[in-house]
């Protein structure tokens, strides 16, 4: 498996921005759980590139009639990657979150979760965490593309994010 280092990131609840340091427990911090990070080689120009899309604030119906499509490696699958295909966004929260019905579980959290677009497929949010329910299933959550699709575009042109040193060696700017 090829393996590639992280260079930069900027993360939610400020890792890299100007709201660095804020954090909280429990549910107040959900929406925070995302980062984006830029690796030493550019996959995008080999592998094609996802767009980003607020898929929450385009209305409760629009939301919740979309196919979502998410691939992880769970700690129940091991090195195989495992995929959820044409599962469905549950319900949306204030808080930039969202419950879906893709059958996620540890390891996947970080993994995007993604919807066709007439440019190929969309990251509408990231699998965060799953919790017990007791009356139905497990909730599944997700950090809706609303907490990070605003600061994409400068981040993708390197105006923000912490460079990230490897081990033993000073950070590249």
């Amino acid at each position: 498996a090829a393996r590639h280092l992280v260079r930069r990131l900027v993360a939610g609840g400020g890792v890299g921005s100007e709201q660095e340091g804020r954090v909280g427990v429990g549910d107040e911090i959900d929406g925070l759980d995302w980062a984006l990070l830029r690796l030493d080689r550019p996959l995008g120009r080999e592998h094609g590139f996802a767009g980003v899309r607020n898929l929450t604030g385009e209305g409760r119906a629009a939301a919740r009639a979309a196919d979502l499509y998410q691939a992880g490696y769970a700690w129940d699958t091991g090195d195989t990657l495992a995929a959820n295909v044409r599962c469905h966004l549950a319900e949306v929260f204030a808080d930039n979150t969202f419950t879906h019905e893709c059958d996620t579980t540890h390891g996947d959290s970080g993994s995007a979760l993604l919807a066709r677009s007439n440019r190929g497929f969309d990251v509408i949010g990231v699998d965060s965490s799953f919790r017990s329910n007791p009356n139905g299933p497990f909730l599944y959550i997700a950090v809706s593309a609303a907490s990070f699709q605003a600061v994409v575009a400068d981040f993708v042109a390197g105006r923000t994010g912490l460079p990230v040193a490897r081990p033993g060696k000073p950070a590249r700017r």
